[in-house]
């Protein structure tokens, strides 16, 4: 199963969430998929990730099914770095143009 962490996924609006619901969808018609999102104001991305930190340190070991996390963008870097050191599972990254 692969574990996908979004800060930006519908119902907020633009490209990187766009292509985060289409990744998550397509991806999903392979092999099974969860997901951990926020669709909302980036306001409160800093909740966003103490949110999914606590919910992956509970998926992964539950699931043992949890073979890939996959972080939607750069800013969840650190996230993914604390997740794969706790958890051992492998985590990629997509970089979008602007977080370059």
């Amino acid at each position: 199963m692969i574990l996908f962490i979004t800060r930006k996924h519908p119902p907020s609006v633009g490209g990187m969430q766009k292509l985060s619901q289409s990744l998550t969808k397509e991806v999903g018609r392979l092999t099974p998929t969860s997901t951990i999102f926020w669709g909302g104001s980036t306001v409160f991305v800093p909740f966003f990730i103490v949110y999914a930190f606590v919910r992956a340190l509970f998926t992964v070991p539950r699931s043992n099914h949890v073979k890939l996390i996959h972080l939607s963008d750069a800013l969840l870097t650190p996230l993914g770095v604390v997740l794969k050191t706790l958890l051992r599972v492998p985590v990629v990254v997509t970089v979008h143009g602007l977080d370059v």
